[in-house]
């Protein structure tokens, strides 16, 4: 009896040291069950009709493996990113759990299991927290402010969407799918001046983009709609 009043002692005593505060709560969880930028193509079409135009690519195939310095954090990044390409993606969230639970200042980790859970089109809490994870350890990385910006949009939280679709804009003024992210969330909130002038600019870097057109059609003639509804 004695001995396994010691082991529980010594059982709680070494919990307490392990430090899971620098991780959301509900990745705490996950990183536990998971101890025992694929690339979104084409969001799901909200109630509204809205988002129809591609997600920003993550172009994993092309980036360099994630270096931490940690050997073994690095092996469980390198062998997520084989599951991440072939879309095997509840592989691929075990190693990246795992990477975190390991390194949990790893950004790239979470921006992964951001973009698994924004895929799936279910997780927005968990998505909107594991790229909150990642921005901050890299507050200024577009990718992810740019991914942050559509699971809140996902979730109508349109003002905030803005605010961080924004912020992907200004990190690249040459990216057509940011402005188009940031037309769509102003369209939202019925702004339709500013979704015209976001509209116009990826247009203009990819003029071929018939989606971009549409979405331009519809803002001018709900701008025009607006107008006469206000002289009214």
């Amino acid at each position: 009896m004695i001995y396994t009043i010691i082991i529980i002692l010594i059982a709680i005593v070494a919990a307490l040291f392990i430090d899971w505060g620098t991780l959301p709560a509900k990745f705490s969880k996950k990183v536990k069950r998971a101890a025992r930028e694929i690339s979104p193509t084409t969001p799901r079409q909200p109630t509204n009709g809205a988002d129809r135009f591609p997600m920003e690519d993550a172009n994993i195939p092309d980036e360099p493996v994630a270096v931490t310095g940690n050997a073994e954090v690095d092996k469980l990044m390198a062998d997520a990113d084989i599951h991440f390409r072939k879309g095997e993606m509840k592989a691929a969230e075990k190693l990246y759990l795992q990477a975190a639970s390991k390194d949990p200042r790893c950004s790239k980790a979470y921006s992964r299991l951001g973009i698994i859970y924004l895929e799936n089109g279910e997780d927005w809490e968990d998505a909107e927290a594991a790229f909150r994870q990642a921005l901050k350890f890299e507050p200024e990385n577009g990718y992810i402010l740019n991914n942050l910006g559509l699971v809140l949009y996902h979730q109508d939280r349109y003002a905030d969407a803005i605010r961080n679709f924004e912020m992907s804009v200004r990190q690249d003024e040459q990216n057509a799918s940011r402005h188009a992210n940031l037309g769509m969330a102003y369209m939202a909130m019925r702004q339709y001046a500013k979704a015209e002038s976001s509209f116009k600019k990826a247009l203009k870097l990819a003029p071929n983009e018939m989606e971009y057109k549409d979405l331009l059609a519809e803002a001018m003639e709900k701008k025009s709609a607006h107008k006469a509804m206000l002289r009214k």
